[in-house]
Order: structure tokens, then sequence, then C-alpha cells
């Protein structure tokens, strides 16, 4: 995955409080998500990640672009979805009336 994205561009490093179960210190650069510790037991009622969310919302526009490269050692039998929204396309299927509604908002992450 990091020779992969190197040829994309510089891989940016999350903040230490960012980069969740990272247990792979020799690529910084991977943020490993997961409800295994590293000593290889699973996390009781780990339910990071279950809801709807934007990642890297918090990223510079034109300067930082953000890939997710997901991968899965171990699938449950059942759930563990991930799902996908392109938000422009989203917005190119609103309404001109629901449009102009919305013109001039806008959203702050914090």
């Amino acid at each position: 995955m990091v020779n992969f994205t190197s040829r994309i561009g510089q891989p940016v490093l999350l903040p230490e409080g960012l980069r969740f179960n990272n247990i792979e210190q020799s690529y910084p650069e991977i943020a490993r998500v997961s409800n295994i510790k590293p000593d290889g037991t699973l996390l009781a009622n780990h339910s990071a990640a279950e809801y709807w969310h934007s990642d890297g919302d918090f990223w510079q526009p034109e300067k930082n672009y953000l890939f997710n490269l997901l991968y899965s050692e171990i699938v449950p039998n059942a759930g563990g979805e991930t799902g996908f929204v392109d938000l422009r396309e989203a917005y190119g299927s609103l309404s001109d009336e629901f449009k102009r509604l919305i013109e001039g908002q806008e959203v702050v992450v914090s």
C-alpha cells in the first residue's frame, strides 16, 4: 500500500491520536483500524466507525488528497459492510429548488 500510494504523491502521516491501532511501526503511513489488539486478542465492544462518517475532511483542498485503501484479514460471516458515497454526485441529484434552498450554506468541521 505504501509503495502504491507513494506513486500518487507524498503520503501524509496522521497525527498520533488518529493512527488508531497502528501496530506496523515500519509503515507509519498506514493507519490500521482494528478490533484486534496488538497481542492478538479481541477488543470487546469495539464500535469505532460503525456510523456514517467522512474520512479526512480536515485535509487542505488542492494540497492534500485522501485515498482510502481497505484490506481485511478477517471477514465476518455477517455485517462488516463498508459503503461509499460520492457527495458531488449526491449534490448533482438534488432538485434545483433544493439547491436554491441550501445556496450559500456552509459546513464547518471542527
